[in-house]
């Protein structure tokens, strides 16, 4: 709510699994893209909590 106003915002997240060398490349990218506006953070799956994890990994492309 927004001054006494109820207001509606809407938030995309992007899931990745990437090598750490790409990285920066892909961060990179993403500002080209969207803007510097747009935050990047990266963390390792095994600090992930396990339902998150567990939804990475089914969600996950076998190679």
């Amino acid at each position: 709510m927004q001054d006494g106003i109820l207001s509606k915002e809407i938030y995309n997240v992007i899931t990745a699994q990437t090598k750490s060398l790409l990285f920066t490349k892909i961060a990179k990218m993403i500002e080209g893209e969207f803007g510097p506006g747009v935050p990047v953070n990266a963390t390792p799956i095994v600090v992930s909590n396990k339902i998150f994890d567990e939804l990475l990994r089914s969600r996950t492309l076998k190679t």
